[in-house]
């Protein structure tokens, strides 16, 4: 685990974000954070956290498309966690330049801090799985990203392939050490922002008709959030090649979108009815993570029980459902 460091998180205040910030801010750690981040208020991952509260955390509400913002930040990370994104399939293909705003300049210019940083051990960039195209099982890292060049979704795959390469560029003409992260369907408590898992669980409490675009064959392996936190940790203090990806997720998950909808009905005796759209929507067919990568650079191995996650999601969903399946519009949201 790492420790007695100085950490900013861009994007704090978001799911995976606020969720790596709660472990790292640990009081026997003995880390303290900044938490950057354009939305901290109610019905976030931080707030819903109490992340603002912790006395080793800061939170500071600015924006990554600022240079202004960024250089306040200071010279003194040990690391810093590139985790601010733009999410939500309609949202992305809404706000095609603010989207590859965020993605491209946004990660230029956490970057430029990173090479500003007096002693930084490691620049840690979320990229995402969808860089492999419509058809991603069992890709590995170093496979061809296949991006379809028709198609308003493709915009979000498009502009974080091109922020994995401003890491791979830092990093050689910077010096910037970095590790780049592609995260596989990351699932959890907490989640505010539109997903698959949350929306189809809050479906199935509340008795609505649960909906699912396409004809529901889509595969998806699943990660609990906790899984992959600690691959993510391991990550930050393991000896990697500066701009090297790696596939966080879990393949032992895998199963089509109408399979999770059954499972999630029976865990939650749900009475809804599932209603397969079979209409035309950009998609990916496959994604299920090939880990091989991880399990031997950190010995990577997720654990958590499906099931057990997605009670869990269920359980929060009935205090919390209703406000965690719209997107907000006024804000971008974070990873």
């Amino acid at each position: 685990m790492i420790s007695n460091s100085r950490i900013l998180i861009t994007g704090g205040f978001g799911f995976i974000g606020g969720h790596l910030a709660a472990l790292l801010s640990n009081s026997s750690l003995g880390n303290n954070l900044v938490l950057f981040d354009t939305n901290i208020g109610p019905q976030t991952t931080g707030a819903d956290l109490a992340l603002g509260l912790l006395k080793n955390i800061e939170v500071v509400k600015e924006s990554i498309l600022s240079t202004t913002d960024t250089d306040k930040l200071g010279k003194d990370f040990d690391y810093i966690i590139h985790a601010a994104g733009f999410l939500g399939i309609d949202l992305v293909g809404e706000k095609q330049l603010l989207n590859m705003d965020i993605n491209v300049i946004g990660t230029k210019n956490c970057l430029e801090l990173a090479a500003k940083q007096n002693a930084l051990k490691k620049f840690v960039h979320f990229s995402t799985s969808e860089i492999y195209g419509v058809n991603s099982r069992d890709s590995v890292e170093n496979n061809d990203s296949v991006i379809p060049t028709i198609g308003k979704r493709w915009s979000y795959a498009a502009s974080k392939l091109a922020g994995e390469y401003y890491v791979k560029a830092y990093a050689q003409e910077f010096g910037v050490n970095s590790v780049i992260v592609r995260p596989f369907n990351v699932y959890g408590s907490y989640r505010h922002s539109s997903n698959a898992m949350t929306k189809l669980i809050s479906q199935a409490i509340n008795g609505d008709s649960i909906t699912i675009n396409n004809d529901g064959n889509q595969l998806r392996a699943w990660c609990h959030i906790s899984d992959f936190c600690n691959g993510v940790i391991e990550l930050m203090g393991a000896s990697t090649k500066p701009g090297e990806a790696f596939n966080i997720g879990d393949d032992r998950h895998c199963m089509s979108i109408k399979e999770l909808a059954l499972k999630i009905v029976a865990l939650t005796d749900s009475d809804s009815d599932i209603n397969v759209l079979n209409n035309l929507s950009e998609d990916v067919l496959e994604r299920s993570p090939n880990i091989e990568k991880a399990k031997r650079a950190i010995g990577y191995a997720p654990s958590h029980d499906l099931e057990k996650g997605i009670l869990s999601v269920a359980d929060w969903l009935r205090v919390n459902s209703g406000n965690v399946t719209k997107e907000n519009s006024d804000e971008y949201a974070t990873i």
